[in-house]
Protein backbone atom coordinates (compact mmCIF):
# COMPACT_ATOMS: atom_id res chain seq x y z
CA UNK A 1 0.00 0.00 0.00
CA UNK A 2 2.71 2.49 -0.92
CA UNK A 3 2.53 5.73 -2.39
CA UNK A 4 4.16 4.53 -5.77
CA UNK A 5 7.17 7.05 -5.46
CA UNK A 6 10.12 4.48 -6.03
CA UNK A 7 9.80 5.26 -9.67
CA UNK A 8 9.22 8.14 -9.93
CA UNK A 9 11.71 11.05 -10.06
CA UNK A 10 12.65 13.35 -7.37
CA UNK A 11 10.04 16.79 -9.25
CA UNK A 12 7.46 13.90 -9.40
CA UNK A 13 7.81 12.68 -6.12
CA UNK A 14 7.22 16.85 -4.53
CA UNK A 15 4.85 17.10 -6.84
CA UNK A 16 2.91 14.03 -5.43
CA UNK A 17 4.17 14.74 -2.16
CA UNK A 18 2.31 18.08 -1.92
CA UNK A 19 -0.32 17.61 0.51
CA UNK A 20 0.06 14.72 2.31
CA UNK A 21 0.59 15.26 5.80
CA UNK A 22 2.94 13.32 7.66
CA UNK A 23 2.71 11.90 11.04
CA UNK A 24 5.08 10.70 13.17
CA UNK A 25 3.81 7.76 15.73
CA UNK A 26 6.12 7.28 18.55
CA UNK A 27 6.06 3.51 20.50
CA UNK A 28 4.81 3.62 23.99
CA UNK A 29 6.89 1.50 26.56
CA UNK A 30 4.50 2.13 29.69
CA UNK A 31 5.44 1.34 33.25
CA UNK A 32 3.70 -1.81 35.00
CA UNK A 33 3.72 -0.19 38.17
CA UNK A 34 2.98 3.29 38.43
CA UNK A 35 1.74 3.26 34.40
CA UNK A 36 3.84 5.90 33.46
CA UNK A 37 4.66 6.36 29.64
CA UNK A 38 7.97 6.49 28.11
CA UNK A 39 9.36 6.90 24.41
CA UNK A 40 12.28 4.44 24.54
CA UNK A 41 12.36 1.00 26.05
CA UNK A 42 15.76 2.47 27.80
CA UNK A 43 14.22 5.01 29.90
CA UNK A 44 11.88 2.80 30.95
CA UNK A 45 14.04 0.15 32.64
CA UNK A 46 16.00 2.79 34.30
CA UNK A 47 12.75 4.50 35.82
CA UNK A 48 11.73 0.94 36.88
CA UNK A 49 14.95 0.37 38.57
CA UNK A 50 15.36 3.88 40.71
CA UNK A 51 12.10 4.36 41.29
CA UNK A 52 10.48 1.38 41.81
CA UNK A 53 13.49 -1.13 42.85
CA UNK A 54 12.31 -4.19 39.63
CA UNK A 55 14.21 -4.87 36.55
CA UNK A 56 11.90 -5.48 33.80
CA UNK A 57 13.45 -8.14 31.63
CA UNK A 58 12.79 -9.02 27.64
CA UNK A 59 11.51 -12.44 27.32
CA UNK A 60 15.08 -13.79 25.92
CA UNK A 61 17.04 -12.43 29.11
CA UNK A 62 13.98 -13.47 31.96
CA UNK A 63 15.00 -17.77 30.53
CA UNK A 64 18.50 -16.69 30.65
CA UNK A 65 18.05 -15.51 34.13
CA UNK A 66 16.18 -18.97 34.99
CA UNK A 67 18.72 -20.92 33.81
CA UNK A 68 21.63 -18.86 36.27
CA UNK A 69 19.35 -19.45 38.83
CA UNK A 70 19.31 -22.70 38.34
CA UNK A 71 23.36 -23.00 37.86
CA UNK A 72 23.57 -21.06 41.08
CA UNK A 73 21.57 -23.58 43.50
CA UNK A 74 23.98 -26.06 41.85
CA UNK A 75 27.41 -24.15 42.27
CA UNK A 76 27.63 -21.42 43.41
CA UNK A 77 29.88 -19.37 40.44
CA UNK A 78 29.17 -20.45 37.05
CA UNK A 79 31.26 -19.29 34.04
CA UNK A 80 29.77 -18.32 30.69
CA UNK A 81 30.40 -21.46 29.03
CA UNK A 82 28.33 -22.66 31.54
CA UNK A 83 25.39 -20.99 30.56
CA UNK A 84 25.74 -21.30 27.26
CA UNK A 85 25.82 -25.16 27.95
CA UNK A 86 22.85 -25.16 30.33
CA UNK A 87 20.93 -22.35 28.35
CA UNK A 88 20.87 -25.06 24.71
CA UNK A 89 20.47 -27.71 26.97
CA UNK A 90 17.28 -26.29 28.05
CA UNK A 91 15.64 -24.62 24.88
CA UNK A 92 17.76 -25.53 21.94
CA UNK A 93 20.60 -23.62 19.52
CA UNK A 94 21.16 -19.78 19.52
CA UNK A 95 23.40 -17.12 18.58
CA UNK A 96 26.21 -16.83 21.23
CA UNK A 97 26.44 -13.40 20.48
CA UNK A 98 22.93 -12.90 21.88
CA UNK A 99 23.83 -15.24 25.32
CA UNK A 100 27.04 -12.90 26.29
CA UNK A 101 25.26 -9.67 25.26
CA UNK A 102 22.01 -10.68 27.30
CA UNK A 103 24.35 -11.73 30.36
CA UNK A 104 26.30 -8.23 30.03
CA UNK A 105 22.51 -7.31 30.30
CA UNK A 106 21.54 -8.92 33.49
CA UNK A 107 24.83 -7.74 34.96
CA UNK A 108 24.00 -4.36 34.24
CA UNK A 109 20.32 -4.22 35.67
CA UNK A 110 22.31 -5.62 39.00
CA UNK A 111 20.83 -9.21 38.28
CA UNK A 112 24.38 -11.05 38.09
CA UNK A 113 27.77 -10.19 39.26
CA UNK A 114 31.46 -10.71 37.59
CA UNK A 115 33.91 -11.83 40.44
CA UNK A 116 36.75 -13.30 38.02
CA UNK A 117 37.69 -13.54 34.32
CA UNK A 118 39.55 -16.83 34.41
CA UNK A 119 41.20 -17.89 30.81
CA UNK A 120 39.11 -15.39 29.07
CA UNK A 121 35.74 -16.36 29.91
CA UNK A 122 33.73 -14.52 32.71
CA UNK A 123 32.99 -15.88 36.14
CA UNK A 124 29.48 -15.04 37.59
CA UNK A 125 27.38 -15.29 40.40
CA UNK A 126 23.70 -14.60 41.14
CA UNK A 127 23.54 -11.08 43.55
CA UNK A 128 21.09 -11.57 45.82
Amino acid sequence: MGLGLDCLSPRRVLRRLVGVQVVKVERVYVCPVCKRKFTSPATLISHAMKRHKIAILTEFQAKLYEVCKELAENKGTFSSSDVVRAYRRRYGRYKLQDLRRSLIALSNKDLLECIDVRMGEFVWRLKK
